[in-house]
């Protein structure tokens, strides 16, 4: 039996001219398998470290890759840097979203969302589509800074329990549970890599 890809993540890169590359890559792939689904994760960086890429790539995202996506995963931070303007609430954060969706995705998961108004030691996802925003909150887990790959394993959830039927709502709740589940064993074992369970 011959695997078929279903969908295809893509995560960081190293410099625009990558995203010149995947961009062309994928408008090929959307024309000749439109079956294939297209989840994008602009990493760029956060809150605490601010942009930790070339700035060239945050345009590239925002004009190359968004209209390829059928679903995307920025933090606050980079949803931020896409629409260029600071994000005060998750009406703002659902706004912005919003913006990208017009450009292409039919979702957009906000991770740390409007992380200013959250309550002490939690965290909120906004999950924006076109007609919805719905917020989800998950604890906040203290971990250090050297320990990487959260949005890795958030997207890699989601995309997965998407595939499997779930809804968007029950997926990112599931993937957000991966994450926490996941941080909650890197803090308990003392790791400074994230602990994730195969």
């Amino acid at each position: 039996m011959t695997a078929v890809a279903r969908a295809v993540v893509c995560g960081y890169l190293g410099q625009p001219g990558q995203a010149d590359l995947l961009a062309d890559w994928l408008r090929g792939l959307r024309a000749t398998r439109p079956e294939v689904r297209v989840h994008i994760d602009p990493v760029m960086g956060d809150r605490n470290d601010g942009l930790y890429v070339d700035a060239g790539l945050v345009a590239q995202y925002r004009r190359r890759l968004v209209p390829h996506a059928h679903g995307m995963t920025p933090n606050h931070f980079e949803l931020e840097q896409m629409v260029g303007r600071p994000l005060a609430s998750i009406d703002e954060v659902a706004a912005a979203a919003r913006e990208l969706i017009a450009e292409g995705p039919e979702w957009i998961v906000v991770t740390s969302a409007a992380p200013q108004t959250a309550a002490p030691g939690t965290l909120r996802l906004a999950v924006v589509t076109a007609a919805e925003c719905v917020v989800l909150g998950h604890p906040e887990i203290a971990i250090p800074p050297s320990v990487h790959g959260t949005g890795d394993v958030f997207m890699a959830a989601i995309t997965a329990r998407l595939l499997a039927g779930d809804s968007l709502e029950n997926a990112a709740r599931d993937a957000a549970a991966a994450v926490t589940g996941a941080l909650a064993r890197t803090r308990d074992l003392g790791w400074e890599e994230l602990a994730v369970e195969g």
